[in-house]
């Protein structure tokens, strides 16, 4: 017969010092052979291999379940693709992309408010051409679904730049409610001062209220 191979495991074994280490076993028909005639069973220890295993299948888990109860938008750039997705169910909602959907970054940067785009791509140039950062905080405003803007911090860290597998991985909170509550705060207090000005006609007062309203309700 031809030589036959079988491998068992991995399991696990008491040593002489009453640890349980893992090992996996490999046995070899060797009977055609006249100087051997016999089983050869050889075994190597995997232990730190199944312990690092384990801990990077606890991560995953830990990851997913984060994912799954926070209100953040998680998601990943690859800086050589240029390629982003989303690590999250709130993105089909909201973007009107699935779940680990793939997006070139020209996808992305269409969803970029006119008044930010130029800001955050010059950022996202910054943290390709320099690496010095490491991770970073930028506000900005995204395009929902629905066709309106909503206003996300964006909190990112650039990870393995250097090895040919360079990605950021951030976070995207919609902080949509406080920016309107600090431009309703600013309205109050512009308001409060246009008052204060005796030669501030209620026209001029009005007409200001009015902008700041329109303003307010385009976000």
């Amino acid at each position: 017969h031809a030589t036959h191979q079988i491998e068992i495991g991995p399991y696990r074994v008491k040593n002489t010092d009453g640890d349980w280490r893992w090992l996996e076993t490999s046995f070899l028909n060797k009977l055609n052979d006249t100087a051997i005639n016999g089983i050869v069973a050889s075994s190597r220890d995997v232990t730190t291999q199944i312990h690092d295993q384990q801990k990077l299948e606890a991560s995953i888990t830990r990851y997913k379940n984060i994912i799954n109860v926070t209100s953040d938008i998680i998601y990943e750039f690859h800086l050589e693709t240029q390629e982003m997705k989303f690590a999250s169910n709130r993105s089909d909602a909201l973007f009107d992309y699935q779940n680990n959907q793939i997006l070139k970054r020209a996808d992305w940067e269409l969803l970029l408010h006119p008044d930010d785009k130029e800001n955050v791509i010059s950022y996202m140039n910054k943290i390709l051409n320099h690496n010095e950062i490491k991770q970073g905080v930028i506000e900005y405003r995204l395009r929902r679904k629905n066709g309106k803007y909503a206003h996300f911090q964006d909190r990112f860290f650039v990870l393995n730049k250097n090895d040919g597998h360079g990605q950021i991985q951030g976070a995207l909170q919609d902080i949509s409610l406080r920016k309107t509550h600090e431009s309703i705060q600013e309205f109050e207090n512009n308001m409060l001062t246009l008052y204060a000005k005796d030669n501030n006609e209620i026209k001029v007062v009005l007409e200001k209220a009015l902008q700041a309203i329109e303003t307010l309700i385009d976000g």
